[in-house]
């Protein structure tokens, strides 16, 4: 009983991430936003609302730094005081090439392989790592370790996340896995139209965002956002 009781508390206790995300006004953003609402919109697609909810509950971004709970020492302030410091030092990079892709089931806006973008994520990634707590038993088993490649699982026990480093490949994810063949590719078509007609210049990896979460199943909220020069 007392285990269970630990894992309902550790659920409580809030995370924090620190995301690519478009500003809203932008090509891009509005396309992430007009996928991921809950609501009808026009010229909706008929299972769009059913494969977003996912999506949907962590919000249109890229995962820089994976949530994580705070180190003991360390607050939410001095989290978003050190990324508005370190957005000021860095340079924006092209997101040259970025379009819907279908990726084991899931869809995605996907990236050729850049280096500038692979780099600006480890660099995020060891920055702000001192901030994060040690991994517990329960978000550990929640990344599937068993399911990992073995640098995935070595990733996982030093960075608390597997998909860094080598492992990291850049995504916006934009649906959950769609099993059924003929759903997935009319999804897809819609998805690459809808892009193709809104996003008709080049996006920008150019801000970055601080995302909060009260507890593991209340959605995540952008609590800070800073422009990359």
């Amino acid at each position: 009983m007392g285990n269970v009781m630990g894992d309902e508390t550790q659920k409580k206790i809030a995370r924090y991430a620190v995301y690519f995300v478009p500003s809203d006004d932008s090509m891009l953003g509005e396309f992430g936003a007009h996928v991921l609402q809950r609501t009808r919109c026009q010229d909706d697609h008929p299972i769009r609302l059913n494969v977003t909810k996912k999506a949907a509950h962590y919000g249109f971004h890229s995962t820089f730094k994976a949530p994580m709970e705070l180190a003991n020492g360390f607050t939410e302030q001095a989290l978003l005081d050190a990324v508005q410091a370190y957005t000021r030092s860095k340079k924006r990079v092209p997101l040259t090439g970025l379009r819907p892709n279908i990726v084991n089931g899931f869809h995605a806006l996907t990236l050729p392989h850049s280096p500038d973008v692979n780099a600006f994520a480890a660099d995020v990634m060891r920055t702000f790592e001192p901030f994060r707590a040690p991994l517990n038993d329960a978000d550990r088993q929640r990344r599937k370790p068993e399911t990992l490649s073995e640098r995935g699982r070595k990733y996982l026990e030093t960075y608390g996340y597997p998909h860094v480093l080598e492992e990291f490949h850049f995504h916006m994810t934009l649906s959950n896995r769609i099993e059924n063949a003929e759903e997935s590719h009319s999804y897809h078509q819609w998805l690459s139209e809808l892009f193709e007609t809104r996003v008709t210049q080049t996006p920008w990896l150019d801000q970055l965002a601080v995302f909060w979460q009260p507890d593991r199943n209340t959605a995540f909220t952008r609590i800070g956002e800073f422009p990359v020069d």
